[in-house]
């Protein structure tokens, strides 16, 4: 499988009082209006957006996330973490972030041989500014753990954890990369009922959705829009 870019669902999502907003929404929106332009700020949301403004920049800081405006997440390159060619290929391309992929993209048999070629290809550098997520396998097989102890030390932007369905599992991955922030996939009808407690957790990063998964386990149909 070649190296392939995507339009990426990413939410990045902030406490506010009792309500989460879309902090890449808000970012985006604020950075277009002048700051008086109070009026116009308050028809976008019923909350008081100034004050937003500064907490969602208290988030940002707090969790080591670059802001929108810093750096954007407007195209994601997904790379199978087995594929040497992609994973050079992925140097040159024109990406804001790089998610190398050793769940879906990579065959059971190859699981452990696409963990150390990864970790050899990651050692060399050679990505730039992009930011680097690495997509560990489900934390109910058998190579999760070994995925997160091959990168928890390896300089990377973070883990996004698949299929996450309660806050327990940011919280077991927190536990193991302790400087490492993490990232959930929410790709599951319990991951969106649970979403607020995930998306609470001190240790998350950011939000990704699965929507493929999630159609399927919905038994939804697919349009030509999706």
């Amino acid at each position: 499988m070649g190296a392939e870019a995507r339009r990426s669902n990413f939410f990045l999502l902030a406490r506010h009082g009792d309500h989460f907003v879309d902090a890449n929404k808000i970012f985006l929106m604020l950075r277009s209006l002048p700051v008086a332009d109070v009026a116009a700020l308050r028809q976008f949301c019923p909350c008081h957006l100034l004050r937003l403004r500064e907490d969602l920049r208290n988030f940002v800081s707090s969790r080591g996330i670059m802001s929108q405006a810093n750096h954007p997440f407007r195209s994601v390159l997904y790379i199978p973490g087995s594929n040497t060619r992609a994973l050079e290929k992925a140097k040159t391309l024109a990406a804001d972030a790089i998610i190398f992929d050793l769940e879906d993209a990579v065959a059971p048999s190859e699981k452990d041989a696409a963990r150390a070629t990864l970790a050899e290809v990651l050692s060399q550098g050679g990505y730039g500014s992009r930011r680097l997520l690495v997509r560990i396998n489900g934390l109910d097989t058998e190579w999760a753990m070994a995925d997160i102890d091959a990168f928890k030390d390896h300089g990377i932007h973070g883990l996004l954890v698949p299929k996450v369905g309660s806050a327990q599992d940011v919280n077991t991955v927190g536990e193991l990369a302790t400087d490492l922030p993490v990232w959930a996939m929410v790709e599951s009808c319990i991951g969106v009922l649970n979403v607020a407690e995930i998306a609470a957790h001190s240790r998350l990063a950011g939000l990704v959705m699965g929507t493929n998964d999630l159609q399927k386990e919905l038994g939804a149909r697919t349009t030509a829009d999706r």
